[in-house]
């Protein structure tokens, strides 16, 4: 016995491919949805990582934003430390600057004849008021000054004829620089 099928054989087959088509369209998309749910799911875990990360770095940032703001406190503290050691040092090296002149003066001055009424010092030079017998006394004073360790430069400012109780004497002014000890 013959079989004849009476249906079309196109529409059975065009029904088969669909499903086949239908069924590769759906693999397809759920391969591409589980490929992106994949990939979400390294995005969201890598972005959960790098927040852990930067939230690490933000707390050791802060710790080494502290250690550099006591650095720099002690770099201060230091500076500072110096400077006052620096002025003990020269007030140190400079206590005995005045008796040592003062001693100097007193050797240089001809004795009895020539008196000191005022003398001022800075840093750089000496200036002398006093009162000698006669010119002579004071040019004898510029002369020691002058052979002197400590002074340089003796210059007569002023001199002029005073009466002190009867006596005829000279009053004068001298200014002397230091020299470099």
């Amino acid at each position: 016995m013959i079989k004849i099928n009476l249906l079309p054989y196109r529409d059975t087959k065009k029904k088969s491919s669909l499903k086949k088509e239908l069924l590769l369209y759906i693999s397809v998309a759920g391969v591409f949805i589980a490929a992106i749910a994949a990939f979400h799911v390294y995005l969201v875990i890598s972005t959960d990582d790098l927040e852990r990360l930067m939230k690490d770095s933000e707390g050791r940032l802060s710790e080494l934003t502290k250690a550099a703001g006591e650095i720099d406190k002690v770099k201060g503290d230091r500076t500072s430390l110096e400077k006052k050691i620096a002025i003990i040092r020269n007030l140190e090296e400079n206590r005995l600057k005045p008796v040592l002149l003062l001693d100097s003066l007193s050797t240089l001055i001809p004795a009895g004849q020539l008196w000191f009424t005022n003398m001022a010092a800075n840093e750089v030079d000496l200036k002398i008021d006093g009162v000698a017998r006669d010119n002579e006394a004071i040019a004898r004073l510029m002369k020691n000054l002058e052979r002197s360790v400590y002074f340089r430069s003796v210059d007569l400012v002023a001199s002029k004829q005073i009466v002190i109780g009867g006596t005829k004497l000279q009053g004068f002014t001298l200014t002397c620089a230091f020299k470099k000890v």
